[in-house]
């Protein structure tokens, strides 16, 4: 697609992380417009060529030189002052409690912040010229923070008489391994992302769980 007399730039409403715009054939009026807070990466024949700050209708040929004109061009526009939230949650968790005599299942929940270190590391990962959405990271972190903090929330609650009444009272000790655990993950380095911060909204225990041990005191 030519872009003579075209402006490049991000679409209103857009919420993607990374924003890519279509493959162009730069010609000598294309423009760029580059929104505040929005980085413009240049990808020039599939390659990163420069980066673009904020910028209103900026010619490129006259920004680069005659060198990109008749090129294949696109640009990924992402925001490198903006955080974004991973929702994650881990169920299914069994606690052995001896002072009651019954067995019951915990779940634990959270939230990860992020942020883009590494914007050409990120669109490498997904190897894709497509926008990248937080629905995009969540699917590749989601199952790897289960897979691993399952296991490990297993051996801390093993051995443990934890009353199903008094669970609660674990939330900084699990919050504190959750830590380690997500800020440890590789996914988020190989991604070129940082780890902000790392929140845990609750632990819960499943009602059916609940009902069946207050039936077994009151009983």
């Amino acid at each position: 697609m030519k872009i003579e007399d075209m402006n490049i730039t991000v679409p209103a409403g857009n919420n993607a992380l990374v924003y890519f715009s279509k493959h162009c054939i730069v010609t000598r009026d294309a423009t760029i417009t580059v929104p505040r807070n929005y980085v413009g990466l240049i990808y020039v024949g599939g390659k990163p060529k420069s980066k673009m700050s904020e910028c209103a209708n900026e010619n490129l040929v006259k920004k680069f030189g005659g060198e990109l004109k008749k090129e294949d061009l696109q640009v990924a526009f992402y925001s490198e002052k903006a955080n974004f939230e991973i929702k994650w949650g881990i169920g299914g968790i069994q606690v052995n409690n001896d002072r009651l005599q019954d067995a019951y299942s915990v779940g634990v929940n959270g939230i990860v912040t992020c942020s883009i270190k590494d914007p050409v590391g990120l669109i490498n990962y997904f190897q894709k010229d497509t926008s990248i959405t937080v629905h995009d990271v969540w699917a590749k972190i989601l199952p790897i923070i289960t897979n691993n903090g399952v296991p490990l929330l297993s051996e801390y609650f093993s051995g443990k008489s934890v009353s199903i009444f008094e669970i609660n009272s674990e939330l900084a000790n699990i919050r504190a391994k959750m830590v380690e655990l997500i800020k440890g993950e590789k996914i988020f380095t190989d991604m070129g992302l940082e780890v902000e911060d790392v929140t845990l909204n609750s632990i819960y225990v499943p009602e059916e769980d609940i009902n069946r041990i207050k039936e077994r005191i009151n009983g």
